[in-house]
């Protein structure tokens, strides 16, 4: 399925998938069966006969994908099925493409800048950067290979001082420390790790703490940092940013 429109829009859905029936070769006597089992699956069963002209875009994208889908291959190849839809045709399709895979041991592969449909929806993901595969794993390898989680701790006073601070940025596994008001961010490489020793030094230094809370990387972030520009996780970006224009 390519990205762009590939069904008529001045004629049915039934008879768009009439024409790809015989182009695929599917004999006479079983298309009919074949088309109406497609347009179900795809829940556009009840509009059928309607011009696709009518059709919303997320409807449009599930004729197209029925058109791929009538022949039940063992490989499909999806050119950024879910472009241009809002969230919830985008959940529409996604369900229907998980049902079908499911039910017929169907191979899916698909590109996307959803990054949220890379991490729910696929096995396997490569990233890709100016025509070559720069990274490729399961999503949790890649968000794995960041090695980057943020702790933030919610704390009762504001009594953190340089000397505190530099105690913490100096320590092996830490990586970025900011604070802003009552927040204190820290990027450690593995938080469960690391929270116990930060936990030490706040006690030590009398800081008490209300509210711990921990921010894993994401599949945006790791397509950033192999593909684009890396930077510091979402949760603490804008705290860094507020602390550097302070200072």
């Amino acid at each position: 399925m390519p990205q762009e429109t590939s069904v008529w829009t001045d004629i049915s859905g039934f008879e768009n998938l009439l024409i790809y029936a015989k182009i695929y070769g599917i004999p006479s006597k079983n298309r009919k069966d074949i088309i109406w089992d497609a347009l179900d699956s795809m829940g556009l069963d009840a509009i059928a006969n309607n011009l696709v002209k009518t059709y919303s875009g997320g409807m449009i994208r599930r004729l197209e994908i029925a058109c791929a889908m009538i022949i039940k291959p063992k490989l499909m190849f999806l050119d950024e099925p879910t472009i241009g839809l809002d969230p919830s045709a985008r959940k529409i399709v996604w369900e229907k493409l998980t049902s079908f895979r499911k039910e017929y041991g169907t191979t899916i592969f698909f590109n996307t800048h959803y990054m949220d449909e890379a991490d729910h929806y696929s096995d396997e993901i490569a990233i890709m950067d100016k025509g070559k595969m720069v990274k490729f794993g399961t999503a949790s390898e890649l968000k794995h290979s960041i090695r980057r989680e943020v702790i933030q701790f919610n704390l009762r006073n504001h009594g953190v001082d340089e000397i505190v601070l530099k105690i913490i940025r100096n320590m092996d596994f830490v990586s970025e420390v900011a604070i802003h008001n009552s927040e204190l961010n820290v990027v450690v490489e593995d938080a469960e790790t690391a929270l116990p020793d930060i936990m030490e030094i706040l006690r030590t230094k009398g800081i008490t703490v209300d509210k711990i809370s921990t921010a894993r990387p994401t599949l945006d972030d790791a397509f950033l940092k192999y593909a684009g520009t890396m930077n510091l996780p979402n949760s603490i970006r804008s705290e860094t940013t507020r602390r550097k224009d302070s200072l």
